[in-house]
């Protein structure tokens, strides 16, 4: 069914047009939700990448055109363009006849052939002055606050793991960090509150953030 599915897809006009519109209705919700828009301003801001590479953030009104004027005929072309088996690789966990699982891996995607080449794409490190953006939605009573910034670490860097364990005490745990037990547990500001580390396995291009939910009011004891 799952060779079947990715080697043989349907492609129903009906099936697109329902899942285009759930995508506007989404993104049209999207407009006046704080988590979703600060979140857009933040990547735009701290990874401004040039529109059209594959690491740039559109904003909605971006992505609500994209939708509109997509065609069933666009998708197809990106399948027969970039789908295909030929980087693709395959974990199997479990008692099981490795000569049997290749043969039958082989029969069913053997076939399947890549018509582009597959090139990783790059991430880099961008050193971001501080800034403040504010947005405003007043139809919605809660407010965001995101906050971050780059940092040049991967996830083998000798700094990583202190890096870890410093964002969980700070902010990865959720009722006993010290960013809960100030802001949600003693002050009553904010319900949801925490940080967050990534750092990838090939690029130096890592990233702490910290957020919290609030009322508007209390931004400045925030």
């Amino acid at each position: 069914i799952v060779a079947e599915a990715l080697t043989q897809p349907a492609f129903d006009p009906k099936e697109f047009d329902e899942l285009r519109r759930e995508n506007l209705a989404r993104l049209e919700e999207q407009k006046s939700e704080p988590v979703a828009l600060g979140s857009i301003a933040f990547s735009r801001y701290v990874n401004p990448w040039p529109k059209g590479h594959p690491r740039y953030t559109p904003t909605l009104d971006e992505q609500v055109a994209d939708y509109t004027t997509l065609t069933l005929a666009d998708a197809r072309k990106y399948y027969d363009d970039f789908y295909g088996a030929s980087n693709a690789e395959l974990a199997i966990v479990g008692d099981f006849d490795q000569a049997a699982v290749a043969k039958q891996v082989a029969d069913l995607f053997g076939s399947w052939k890549s018509a582009q080449p597959f090139v990783r794409v790059r991430n880099v490190y961008r050193d971001r002055p501080a800034t403040t953006v504010s947005i405003e939605t007043p139809d919605n009573a809660n407010a965001f606050f995101l906050g971050g910034m780059n940092i040049p670490v991967r996830d083998d860097d000798p700094s990583y793991p202190a890096l870890v364990l410093g964002n969980y005490m700070l902010g990865g745990g959720f009722l006993n960090s010290r960013l809960a037990t100030r802001i949600r547990q003693k002050e009553g500001i904010s319900y949801g509150v925490g940080s967050g580390l990534s750092a990838a396995p090939q690029d130096s291009a890592g990233m702490f953030q910290a957020y919290a939910i609030y009322a508007p009011e209390n931004v400045a004891r925030l």
